[in-house]
């Protein structure tokens, strides 16, 4: 009995022969969990005010009983555990707190994984009357939950994790248009696609779980199917073209990293967004924050978006372990065990402080000489300006604030499975396919890291008095041509043609680089018509302009200068990005020269070391 009321204890437990991090990966997206196994989906409400971590929040049971809650965020550690807090206002129930445990079990030295699931919940009902149905419904949730699990361990690698029908419903087809379906995958086979690709297509839309049908992220679906990333993206931007599939630009929030809004068009992106849950202004960074994704056109299958859960483990991959502090309380916290960049973040307020773990093996450590770290939080944010702690072991942090407070350990490294709008812009398939899906005239998106190549045809001004107009653009054409083709071969695109200049930008510095050497090995020039490149990594603004994105600030201003002053022949960048570059490209070391020079440029308050390279026309090794 808890408050007079009556109170459900339930637990289940199961060993599963899978591991701990695939049994994660199943449970900790609860989400898929609730639809598959029939709870009714939710209506996210508003957050009280800017300090409260609970949020207002509407359902039904059984599609019947309405019910309101006020929903504590997810507490977990990373593949061992989850629980959840709601406090009801309306409805069958006055509590809830449910989670699971995960635990390796003893597999008898079979060298398989074993893993130990152990599911529980502790509701409190609104009356004893209540009391039977609410445990009637707490204990199946319970048997669906591991029924989900023996059939996700069951299902093909292949196809989707199944959903389980309602209770009393018969499984029903995903609603696939197959005529339709099998047409446009007739469309598709003729492109040049890998076989087994278009089939990993065609079983997504006839078999793919709903969420994954309604949110579909290129690079993601490339990883689940170990294929390579840009063929992926490709394939789905000609299936979009046969009306296969939309498109959209998801924002995505810099804390949580959970997109909540999005745009069908570039055009329709705005430079600055709002995350209600983080309380920040951020804004739409090309190559960071604004991600293509797809979902299955309503006319080949009908796929819902509707939100059974918020807040799930599987939405915050970054987050290592997310804990409520109550105000005055002091909580202990298990530390990762690699040692990367790691942080340590108060949600909603969002100060935060870098977290340095040491990779010693813990039994080197002597605990009573080594105590824990404690650290504070008072109303003006952390007490430490760091933190610091060996892997695997614990942190201590003392909320002194009056309120309570969630805090997160969070891993700082960015996700490399977004297909930026940086990097989608750039492909030649894009360029073509979705021509006028560009920014507004005047529009700007910023850009963290974007690399601009300058070129310039040497001896041009005489070689157009020599030959004459008509000849001299001949040969001009056939350039644009020749380096058009080099920088799509790295990955690149061109912006613009100046005179017999050429801007083109690229999402890597090393595809820049690469295209570079390329374009002074390969370019056969014609009475000393040499070519001279200027190359230079850094941010950019990108902004709409003549129906097409154009790339304006330092960066672009720097590789445009420091072109000119190379010589026929040369590559011309900054000392920093030199040495960062041949470190990380593979070229025979006796294929190139290089020299370092000062040089003052205008603008520029201070001399900047630059570095000549020149290619000695040697095909590179890797």
């Amino acid at each position: 009995m808890g408050n007079g009321k009556p109170e459900v204890h339930l637990v289940m437990e199961k060993q599963f022969a899978l591991s701990k991090s695939r049994i994660w990966e199943i449970l900790s997206n609860t989400n898929r969990i609730n639809r598959a196994i029939g709870l009714d989906p939710v209506i996210r409400g508003e957050l009280r005010d800017h300090r409260s971590i609970s949020r207002a929040m509407k359902s039904t049971a059984l599609r019947l009983l309405p019910m309101e809650w006020q929903e504590y965020p997810f507490e977990w550690k990373e593949r061992h555990w989850y629980e959840v807090y709601r406090h009801y206002s309306r409805g069958p129930m006055k509590t809830f707190r449910s989670g699971i445990q995960l635990s390796e079990a003893d597999n008898g030295g079979d060298g398989e994984p074993l893993t130990n699931v152990k599911l529980y919940s502790t509701v409190t009902t609104a009356n004893w009357a209540m009391y039977p149905p609410v445990r009637l419904l707490a204990s199946q949730s319970m048997k669906k939950t591991i029924q989900y699990i023996e059939r996700a361990i069951a299902a093909d690698s292949y196809k989707r994790v199944p959903s389980l029908p309602a209770a009393g419903k018969a499984p029903h087809a995903p609603g696939v248009n197959a005529q339709r379906l099998s047409e446009l995958m007739e469309r598709l086979a003729p492109l040049g696609f890998k076989q087994t690709l278009l089939q990993e297509l065609e079983m997504l839309v006839l078999n793919g779980h709903e969420d994954d049908t309604a949110d579909i992220r290129p690079f993601v679906l490339a990883a689940k199917w170990k294929a390579e990333r840009n063929e992926v993206l490709k394939l789905l931007l000609h299936a979009t073209t046969q009306g296969m599939f939309n498109m959209e630009w998801q924002l995505i929030c810099p804390n949580c990293r959970v997109a909540e809004t999005g745009a069908n068009r570039l055009s329709a992106i705005h430079e600055r967004y709002h995350c209600e849950w983080c309380g920040i202004d951020y804004e739409a960074m090309f190559d960071r924050y604004v991600e293509l994704c797809f979902s299955v056109h309503p006319e080949i299958r009908r796929s819902s978006r509707a939100v059974y859960c918020i807040g799930a483990p599987a939405f915050s991959p970054h987050i290592f372990m997310q804990r409520l502090i109550g105000s005055g309380e002091r909580t202990d916290l298990e530390l990762p065990e690699q040692d990367i960049d790691w942080r340590i973040r108060i949600l909603r307020s969002n100060e935060w402080i870098h977290l340095k773990l040491d990779s010693a093996p813990q039994e080197q450590h002597d605990k009573d000489s080594h105590p824990v770290t404690e650290l504070t939080i008072n109303e003006q944010g952390w007490a430490q300006e760091s933190a610091a702690g060996y892997c695997g072991g614990g942190i201590r942090i003392a909320n002194e604030r009056d309120h309570e407070v969630i805090v997160v350990i969070e891993r700082e490294g960015w996700d490399d499975l977004v297909a930026t709008a940086s990097h989608v812009t750039l492909l030649p398939e894009f360029r073509s396919l979705f021509s006028s899906d560009v920014l507004a005239p005047g529009q700007q998106a910023g850009i963290s890291s974007l690399t601009v190549l300058f070129t310039d045809l040497c001896g041009s001004t005489a070689y157009y008095e020599q030959v004459g107009d008509a000849s001299a653009y001949g040969y001009v054409r056939q350039m644009f041509d020749f380096l058009s083709a080099t920088v799509e071969l790295h990955r690149g695109a061109v912006v613009k043609t100046i005179g017999d200049a050429v801007m083109a930008v690229f999402d890597r510095a090393e595809d820049g680089m690469a295209a570079a050497l390329d374009i002074q090995q390969s370019w056969q020039a014609e009475d000393g018509l040499d070519l001279r490149i200027g190359l230079h990594h850094g941010p950019a603004v990108a902004v709409g302009m003549n129906g097409r994105n154009d790339y304006f600030g330092r960066t672009v201003n720097m590789a445009a200068r420091i072109q000119a002053l190379g010589n026929p022949g040369e590559i011309v960048l900054e000392a920093n990005l030199h040495n960062q570059l041949f470190r990380r490209i593979e070229i025979a070391a006796d294929s190139y020269s290089s020299h370092s020079f000062v040089a003052a440029l205008k603008g520029m308050k201070e001399p900047v070391q630059l570095v000549r390279v020149q290619h000695h026309n040697m095909r590179m090794s890797g």
